[in-house]
């Protein structure tokens, strides 16, 4: 089964609001799948001292555990717990992470980055600053230079100490930072980007959280902001995403119709 998502975009009115463009992400046939995950994961890390024996089902659990990491079950079964979706990237790892996305064929981010270069209008490509909101471990890194991006100009956060270590290593962030997106200030002063995009993150944050008044506050006025976010969570999203833009904090732009995203 092949899940997919929706695009969106919005633009600055005359008071200076900032522009947003969110590829929603439509993965809704994933409850069974959800509940398998929840039912073989509580005992994951059990069993690992080598100098012990291991009981077979302690195996059986692991082996689920990754194979749903590598078949994309598992992450649909994350929560808006900071800690618990750190310490699963972690486990994960970054390569093995990904190599699942290129199994899967995923290419939200270079969906969100041409559509970023297509619609900043605050600055041209070669001079606008960027901030790549969950940057993970660089994958898209190829898609900010492709676009014309000068790795200077864009900085890099995220909560995942591993995934930024593997993304420093390719020598493209002008700087990289360790934040929780549910957590404010972000570590920018205001008005500070020509452009804001979020790969894959949103569905891991809560709604109720600071998360998109910071992406608007680091963001210049006219600025675009670009995320994903799965289908299924739309509904929980837009009294936010409303409320902000009743106030005229940001306005919108365009929608995507349904486009592919993650496997199962």
């Amino acid at each position: 089964m092949q899940s997919d998502a929706h695009a969106v975009a919005c633009r600055g009115d005359a008071r200076g609001a900032s522009r947003w463009t969110r590829p929603y992400v439509t993965l809704r046939a994933f409850v069974d799948q959800r509940q398998r995950v929840y039912s073989c994961s509580g005992s994951f890390h059990r069993g690992l001292n080598p100098t012990r024996s291991v009981p077979l089902l302690s195996f059986n659990t692991i082996d689920t555990r990754i194979r749903g990491m590598s078949s994309g079950e598992a992450i649909h079964g994350l929560g808006t717990d900071s800690k618990a979706i750190e310490d699963y990237y972690q486990e994960w790892g970054p390569e093995k992470y990904e190599a699942n996305l290129r199994e899967w064929g995923y290419n939200a981010p270079s969906v969100v980055i041409n559509k970023v270069t297509e619609m900043c209008a605050t600055a041209p490509v070669e001079s606008a600053r960027v901030l790549d909101a969950g940057c993970g471990s660089g994958f898209q890194i190829a898609d900010f230079q492709a676009a014309g991006f000068p790795g200077a100009n864009v900085s890099a956060i995220d909560i995942w100490q591993g995934g930024l270590d593997a993304a420093a290593k390719r020598g493209y962030y002008g700087s990289l930072s360790k934040v929780d997106l549910q957590t404010a200030p972000y570590p920018f002063d205001d008005h500070t980007f020509d452009a804001v995009i979020s790969v894959g993150v949103l569905t891991y944050i809560n709604p109720d959280s600071p998360c998109l008044s910071e992406l608007i506050r680091v963001t210049k006025p006219g600025g675009i902001i670009c995320y994903t976010n799965r289908t299924d969570k739309c509904d929980l999203w837009a009294p936010v995403e409303k409320a902000l833009e009743d106030s005229g904090k940001w306005e919108s732009v365009e929608r995507s119709d349904r486009l592919p995203y993650l496997p199962n």
